[in-house]
């Protein structure tokens, strides 16, 4: 089923199963379930993808300040047997960010088992507008520059990752392979040509632009370049890259921000874009950190497996997915000292 293959950073697995905050933390009730994904509109409301089996997945949304939960219940795709919706982001507009699964009528005769599609929310009629298909690429990340016609999108497998740019035909090549810490390859590969085997180049992903989209920020593991087998790729360290954009094109080459992290899970941006929220490991150990974009100076905010992370539309608070065990997860507001 699609909802299985979307829900990379779902509920499952082993878990740090404790939380402890840095700062001042409040849960949000949210329905039980595998939740992922998370974004933050200017609505005050949390959107956030929740799933109770394969066979029921669907994009929820609560009030940040707390009450009931509602789904959303999004249009069908004509001529789909099945249309689930994932990836929820915020627009450059304010709207939601929606990718768009179909299956098809016929999986089992089908080249293709499924479609998909990325586009946009309007969270008060919640009709859907289609952006730019996708073909059969699962992405987990996908984000748009204001006017919506030019953006980036990223793919993972775990073992394999890559990033590239999007226009409203769908995903693009880089101009050139890109070289990070002496390792050079194309960092668009798995995006444009996925393949069962990547042990020939490193692996980039949840690329995020600034607010001003000046600059495009990324993670990415040139260690995992040259090792082969999923599992010794997957614990190769990654590091956070700061690249400047011209004319919404990259240039030059990436710089990096910071190092010794592992894992990620997520990535989000300050409204301001003096911070960036990284979710995954640092020093070995899962958490939230607080990164500031121009030096990248690390504070963490939270220790425990957060999945998912969300800045408020005033910067004063986060909002965090955090898994507690194979079948919990929960939903947190953090307030920040500063803001963001």
């Amino acid at each position: 089923m699609v909802a299985v293959l979307v829900a990379v950073a779902a509920c499952g697995g082993g878990t740090e199963r404790r939380l402890d905050s840095d700062v001042p933390m409040r849960r949000v009730t949210a329905p039980m379930g595998d939740l992922f994904d998370l974004a933050w509109l200017s609505d005050d409301r949390l959107y956030f993808g929740r799933s109770v089996d394969p066979g029921d997945a669907g994009t929820w949304r609560v009030p940040a300040a707390g009450g009931a939960g509602e789904r959303l219940r999004l249009p069908d795709r004509p001529g789909c047997r099945r249309t689930e919706y994932f990836r929820v982001q915020p627009m450059p507009d304010g709207q939601l960010g929606l990718t768009r699964y179909c299956t098809t009528e016929y999986p089992e005769a089908a080249d293709t088992p499924f479609a998909t599609d990325t586009g946009v929310v309007d969270p008060r009629s919640v009709r859907f507008r289609p952006l730019a298909p996708l073909g059969d690429l699962n992405p987990v990340s996908v984000t748009w520059r204001r006017g919506l016609r030019e953006g980036f999108v990223s793919y993972t497998t775990g073992s394999c990752a890559g990033m590239a740019p999007l226009t409203r035909q769908g995903p693009q090549r880089l101009p050139d392979p890109v070289t990070l810490d002496g390792r050079t390859w194309r960092l668009d590969e798995d995006v444009i040509g996925p393949g069962i085997d990547c042990a020939d180049r490193g692996r980039a992903v949840l690329p995020v632009l600034s607010p001003d989209e000046r600059q495009l920020y990324f993670l990415a593991s040139p260690e995992s370049m040259g090792v082969s087998g999923s599992y010794a790729r997957e614990e190769t360290p990654w590091r956070l890259y700061r690249w400047t954009l011209t004319e919404g094109r990259p240039s030059g080459q990436p710089q990096q921000l910071t190092g010794d992290l592992g894992k990620p899970q997520d990535l989000a941006i300050a409204p301001a874009g003096r911070s960036l929220a990284f979710a995954g490991q640092r020093h070995g150990r899962y958490g939230l950190w607080l990164v500031d974009t121009s030096t990248g100076a690390a504070r963490r905010l939270a220790r425990g497996k957060i999945i998912a992370a969300a800045f408020s539309p005033d910067g004063h608070q986060v909002a965090m997915i955090f898994q507690h065990d194979a079948d919990h997860c929960y939903l947190y507001v953090l307030d920040l000292p500063d803001p963001q």
